[in-house]
């Protein structure tokens, strides 16, 4: 996980320097969700069709596009999680509890809720996924950094009528969903039976938060 995050607006960046950019332009594109820290202002790279503040990178010309004194706050290091600065335990739970409740916060704020259609030519896992995040009732979009640079052909995989597994799993942990997958017998009488049921956890399994009350002395190093 990058060491470094900011919320601005309703997006979750990962923050770089500018000689990091400059590294290895090509991997921090727009759809990366990546933000440069200039002095006490995080600019999120943008497209060059955006009119927002910003890192516009263009090889020689690239250049930062200074927030008005209204954004100054939304745009600020105040909204910078920085994990690289933990050095307990507990500082790195914090950060991440810090990281947790800013993107609840866009999660919930829903301006624009993402319906797809469930059609009669739907696979099975298909229009479950498709009822599941319909009884989600969410904004997709404010997911949209969970799916990272993939994220467009993802949304538009949601529009089709079948889905491998490996693109289900990354719908699903992208959007907190666990599937479970059962194999048995299709009928009593079958010859060479299974006689069981096996059940398989598709995706991640949920990893318990730490205790918030645990030794601080715990230094990570």
């Amino acid at each position: 996980m990058p060491m470094v995050k900011a919320k601005i607006g309703t997006t979750i960046y990962d923050v770089i320097d500018y000689d990091t950019f400059r590294s290895n332009p090509d991997s921090f594109g727009y759809a990366s969700y990546t933000a440069i820290r200039q002095g006490d202002t995080i600019y999120p790279v943008r497209s060059k069709t955006d009119m927002q503040p910003g890192f516009y990178p263009g090889g020689p010309m690239d250049f930062f596009k200074d927030p008005s004194p209204e954004q100054t706050e939304m745009y600020g290091v105040q909204n910078v999680i920085n994990f690289s600065d933990a050095k307990t335990l507990r500082e790195v739970i914090a950060a991440q509890q810090k990281l947790n409740n800013a993107e609840r916060t866009i999660l919930t704020t829903v301006n624009n809720v993402f319906y797809p259609i469930i059609s009669s030519h739907d696979t099975p896992e298909m229009a479950g996924l498709k009822e599941a995040i319909q009884k989600k009732n969410i904004d997709l979009d404010s997911y949209g950094p969970r799916f990272g640079p993939n994220y467009n052909n993802d949304k538009r995989l949601l529009h089709k009528s079948s889905i491998t597994f490996g693109k289900l799993r990354t719908i699903m942990d992208a959007l907190d969903m666990k599937g479970t997958l059962i194999l048995e017998d299709s009928a009593s009488d079958v010859p060479n039976p299974i006689g069981e049921k096996i059940v398989v956890q598709l995706n991640g399994a949920a990893v318990e938060s730490e205790d918030m009350d645990g030794p601080e002395s715990e230094s990570m190093g």
